[in-house]
């Protein structure tokens, strides 16, 4: 076979899951800014306090094991993808009745307090986004397998099926009943998440479903030094935007620093005693007994 034609289908498949990813995002950031031009900047502001430490702490209590169940399934021979897949969903949902459940509910408990400064809908957003923490857990925990298998469009409709769903959901309830309640915002978010839900959970072996929690403390291992991996990594990028910000910041103050005052204002050091005493002229004539030369 001719290398160009090993390179087709892995090409398609790259693009057909990059071209839904994109899409998303981009449905995602209309969806935020007619939201955020409907709830205004108060209403907006707690709607996405809310989401982003939801979707924080489903990332933190997540490891990485929905890689680690990919990588699993993706090297498991044809034979036994279908016990590693009904494996690898009994463990997912193991995981995610005793980290997840937990987890949303402390987050609700803490998060509640924390921005109850926020407005009276605080704990009914916090509710509605920090609770189904072991939802979005269990989403990706099953977009996983999907991938594993081989399985490309699924995921590519996953991906973009709950954002199509969020905006949609708000542009009706938007025309019906005008601009919608940061409640109305955050519920129309997570029944796109469920309808996300919805597509991850097609084709897998629910009547089969097993655990082995000698291959769950493996994956979340495994899960958790890749995730480790990717935490340093946005550390480091963290860092290098730092030292960036901190040598540009001193570049910009040694520029200014070169310069002299002229009053209130500066100007470059070579005009700067002729500009100070032009200065001094000038106050003196206009008030001869208050100006000061020093």
């Amino acid at each position: 076979m001719h290398p160009r034609a090993l390179l087709i289908g892995p090409t398609r498949v790259v693009g057909g899951v990059g071209a839904g990813l994109v899409a998303a995002q981009v449905i995602m950031a209309i969806t935020g800014l007619l939201s955020a031009r409907w709830l205004g900047p108060s209403g907006k502001g707690l709607v996405a306090a809310a989401s982003t430490w939801g979707q924080l702490l489903g990332w933190f209590v997540g490891l990485g094991l929905g890689f680690a169940i990919q990588v699993r399934i993706a090297e498991e021979p044809d034979t036994n993808k279908h016990s590693a897949m009904s494996t690898a969903l009994g463990n997912a949902l193991l995981y995610v009745a005793c980290v997840g459940m937990s987890t949303g509910f402390i987050g609700f408990l803490l998060l509640s307090r924390a921005l109850s400064h926020l407005g009276p809908d605080v704990r009914s957003v916090i509710a509605l986004t920090v609770l189904p923490t072991p939802l979005g857990l269990l989403a990706s925990f099953l977009a996983s397998p999907q991938l594993g298998r081989g399985r490309h469009r699924i995921y590519a409709l996953l991906t973009i099926a709950g954002p199509i769903s969020t905006l949609v959901l708000l542009l009706v309830v938007t025309l019906a009943r005008g601009n919608p309640s940061p409640v109305i915002v955050v519920s129309c978010y997570l029944i796109g998440a469920l309808v996300a839900l919805l597509f991850a959970a097609r084709q897998l072996p629910w009547m089969s479903i097993r655990i082995d929690l000698h291959m769950l403390s493996h994956d979340i291992r495994f899960g958790a030094k890749t995730w480790l991996t990717s935490v340093m990594g946005l550390a480091s990028l963290r860092l290098d935007l730092l030292v960036l910000t901190v040598f540009v910041s001193a570049w910009i103050h040694h520029g200014s620093s070169s310069r002299e005052r002229v009053g209130a204002r500066e100007c470059p050091s070579d005009l700067g005693e002729y500009g100070y005493r032009q200065s001094f002229f000038i106050q003196t004539k206009g008030h001869p007994r208050d100006a000061s030369f020093s």
